[in-house]
């Protein structure tokens, strides 16, 4: 392979015409065994444990005997999927349906709550044993609740009229120390719940009449949190009927914004605006902020009686002059570097022609998005039923009252089950890894085909589903060699986080130093890798060269040039930001404006579908963005590339490219 020369430019290979499709090398051929392999591995140690797990003891409340609600995992209580809870200590008994006291009923075609229902039932208790009623005073409705049969269980307690329920009392059952226990106990009233994750929810007018017929403050009632129920319920309603506007906007209106703003990058008058607008709006902020305080400083010297201390006073001229001197270094540093503020202009516009031309370029990532999607559904059924595989263990849990033993089932793994985490844990990252590394290959090959052809207009997706079959075909093995090592990096990372979460128990000081300082350098070392790493699939793209010496290559070219990439990637990312704002808020303006003017009184409030068009849309922006960096990345390294290697009669660039070849150093 021969050793690489930080000072060697680059050569044209022979009849050089773009992006090189070569064999792969037994280093490609090896890692993509390996990523094979481990994927292979994942899917049997999927199979085993759905085969002996059952994900419903994962996902499936637990109820104060220890048995899992809907399963037969300790006690058939396949009929009780449901859990009610008795007290604040999350304790409570299987269900078959959640208690709803004011069921619904239609009135003129339309369902309302029926106005004979009660939001709870004072004189009715669901306890550790069953249910208990006061005979006469309690509620018809209640009289169909279903509580599984724990008449065997050792840590059952039953209910009598003197120990829960005094005098028929609703405040003195809430306070019987022997029974409800002010919500430390094994037994509470009927309220009117909403399911919820197989859980039993009360619903907000339940919650305020227990209090107004108890007294009952509820501040550490956790398991009552019938607000934000009662949010996430008009949340979802509303996303739910607003459900084609919010996917409409947040993804298609997003998609054509992207389109749109691309394109008008392409206008030199635009984009100059933008770029340089920034720029000075930045020097502007940092002289304007340096006068600012200044000022201030002189107004609180002379300010009588005085308002703010002398060091006070000190310490904001001192701040004044930072920014003044600020200021001053950023407006030489951009005189200095003007003409690579040019260069990165001209390598935007050129960018944002390339993306243009191949529209299926902009939407690559959504494939990106669906195919880890789809390793991610297949990935959480195997951990599910992985962790179903751990033993159930009764643990005591502290009762602040003391007068009502709770025992708790935790999960405990063995060695085995451990390690089997950690490795779907790795396979997540290295597979996540992957799915960017190709895609990276695959964007830096279509963007370089582009660029080192000399007819533009033959270009369009075509070339992307080009650069995707050769991809796959020849550079699998050099995706899986550099996303391995991001995803090793990672996985130590989070061992790192595990230690030092250790230590924080521990109150080892001296240990939470140490691994502090290794996390920060670990997270140095994943960054740089990954910026090899994306220079090095772009080398790899037009080269075909292996992993390691195209990074070697892709490194040297850029430190030979590190002033020039310096200012382009600033000005790349001020694009970028700029883009993913207006993306971002030009849709939800849109979408906001369209829901007003149609659907407005469908729902509650416009908040949530406009809240969730905006994040939708941001995830487009980014994802649109995304490419267009890397395409500024990869135009970047074409240009460097094609300056070195050819003459400027024979050179590629086109446009403003070519002009600036001239000042090219």
């Amino acid at each position: 392979m021969g050793k690489l020369d930080p000072e060697e430019k680059l050569n044209a290979p022979a009849d050089f015409k773009g992006p090189i499709a070569e064999g792969r090398g037994c280093t490609d051929i090896l890692f993509t065994l390996l990523l094979f392999a481990m994927w292979g591995a994942m899917t049997y140690l999927g199979y085993f444990c759905v085969q002996e797990g059952d994900f419903r003891v994962v996902t499936n409340p637990i109820d104060f005997d220890g048995n899992v609600c809907g399963t037969n995992y300790a006690k058939d209580m396949r009929e009780f999927p449901y859990k009610y809870y008795l007290n604040f200590l999350g304790g409570g008994v299987c269900v078959k349906e959640c208690p709803d006291l004011t069921p619904e009923v239609m009135v003129n075609g339309t369902n309302i709550e029926d106005p004979n229902g009660i939001s709870f039932d004072p004189f009715t208790l669901i306890t550790y044993d069953g249910v208990f009623q006061i005979d006469g005073l309690a509620s018809d409705l209640s009289n169909g609740i279903m509580v599984a049969d724990y008449s065997d269980s050792e840590n059952k307690e039953s209910c009598t009229q003197d120990s829960c329920f005094p005098n028929n009392d609703p405040v003195e059952a809430f306070m019987s120390e022997d029974g409800i226990n002010q919500g430390y106990g094994y037994a509470f009233f009927t309220l009117d719940t909403r399911p919820f994750l197989n859980r039993c929810f009360p619903t907000t007018e339940s919650v305020q009449a227990l209090q107004d017929a108890t007294g009952g403050e509820f501040l550490d009632f956790d398991f009552v949190d019938a607000d934000n129920m009662a949010f996430f319920e008009r949340f979802f309603s509303d996303c739910w009927t607003a459900r084609s506007w919010v996917l409409g906007f947040g993804f298609c209106v997003a998609l054509v914004i992207s389109f749109v703003y691309l394109l008008l990058l392409r206008f030199p008058c635009i984009l100059g605006i933008m770029i340089w607008g920034s720029i000075l709006l930045t020097n502007a902020l940092l002289i304007a902020g340096g006068a600012y305080l200044y000022l201030q400083a002189d107004s609180w010297e002379i300010a009588d009686p005085p308002t703010y201390s002398d060091e006070y006073i000190r310490n904001a001229r001192i701040l004044s002059y930072v920014l003044f001197a600020l200021g001053a270094i950023f407006f030489l540093l951009v005189l200095w570097m003007r003409k690579e503020i040019q260069l990165a202009l001209g390598i935007v516009k050129q960018t944002s022609k390339a993306i243009n031309s191949m529209p299926l370029l902009s939407v690559f990532p959504v494939f990106q998005c669906l195919g880890l999607l789809v390793f991610l559904a297949i990935w959480m059924v195997y951990a599910v039923h992985l962790a179903s595989l751990g033993t159930m263990t009764t643990i005591t849990v502290d009762n602040p009252f003391n007068a009502v033993t709770m025992n708790m089932k935790v999960f405990e793994f063995s060695d085995t089950i451990t390690y089997f985490a950690w490795f779907l844990l790795f396979c997540i990252l290295w597979t996540y890894q992957f799915i960017l590394s190709i895609g990276q290959i695959i964007i830096a090959m279509s963007v370089a085909t582009w660029y080192f052809t000399r007819n533009k207009s033959s270009i369009g997706s075509t070339t992307v589903v080009k650069s995707i079959c050769s991809s796959l075909w020849y550079h699998i093995g050099t995706a899986a060699f550099g996303s391995l090592i991001i995803a090793i990096v990672r996985i130590f990372r989070i061992m790192l986080a595990k230690l030092q979460k250790t230590a924080k128990d521990a109150n080892n000081k001296f240990a939470e130093a140490l691994l502090c300082a290794c996390a920060c350098c670990l997270w140095c070392l994943d960054n740089f890798l990954r910026f090899i790493n994306k220079t090095a699939f772009i080398q790899t793209a037009i080269f075909g060269t292996s992993f390691c010496r195209g990074a070697g290559q892709a490194f040297y070219l850029i430190a030979r040039n590190a002033a020039k990439i310096g200012a382009i990637t600033v000005v790349s990312e001020i694009v970028s930001i700029v883009g993913k704002l207006f993306i971002t808020v030009a849709t939800g303006i849109a979408s906001y404006v369209a829901m007003e003017y149609y659907i407005v009184d469908e729902v509650s409030s416009l908040a949530g579908p406009t809240v969730l068009v905006l994040i939708l849309a941001y995830n487009v922006s980014d994802t649109f963005m995304d490419v267009f960096e890397l395409g500024v990345s990869t135009i970047l390294y074409c240009f460097i590339a094609d300056d070195e290697m050819f003459t400027e009669e024979e050179c590629f660039a086109e446009g403003d490219l070519k002009h600036l070849i001239d000042d090219w150093d």
